[in-house]
């Protein structure tokens, strides 16, 4: 029978799979396909690669961070654990990367999606835009890294009270 008790525990796991899911993910895009972009030959490469990855991977990151923060909500809610608190945090660590990607890499992305103004601009400005996008994309698995080591840390307290 599915109780609120037992419907928040799978609230609280989801929320760490996918905590974990977007965060190696965005550590997947940073430290393999941005340094395979910069290697291609042509700037006009790099411009279409990103274009092919980026609409799959906004896709599924987007999807990973709400669940994150949904399934986060909702276990928070229904816990009693002294130590919910990190639950919340973990939610609003990864919530917190999307007020910093409207802000900080849309127009970036803006950018890059405007293929034909980016050809326009030339090689250099293509360069500078990818190598733009990665560097502030990369600041983003930091959010993702805090809201694990607090579902971590969440979980970690409960085999082994610490906190």
């Amino acid at each position: 029978m599915a109780t609120m008790e037992n419907l928040g525990l799978a609230a609280r796991v989801l929320q760490y799979g996918f905590a974990g899911a977007w965060t190696g993910g965005a550590a997947y895009i940073t430290l393999v396909e941005c340094p395979a972009r910069a290697a291609m030959a042509t700037p006009g490469q790099m411009l279409d690669n990103w274009q092919e990855t980026f609409s799959g991977a906004a896709y599924y990151m987007s999807r990973f961070s709400l669940i994150t923060c949904a399934a986060g909500m909702f276990g928070w809610y229904t816990d009693t654990d002294p130590q919910r608190w990190l639950l919340l945090a973990g939610s609003l660590f990864q919530i917190a990367i999307m007020p910093f990607t409207l802000i900080f890499i849309m127009p970036t992305n803006n950018n890059l999606l405007d293929v034909d103004g980016a050809r326009k601009k030339g090689d250099e400005y293509i360069k500078t835009q990818v190598n733009n996008w990665k560097n502030l994309h990369s600041g983003r698995i930091v959010f993702g890294l805090a809201s694990c080591t607090c579902l971590g840390l969440y979980w970690f307290n409960k085999v082994n009270k610490f906190l």
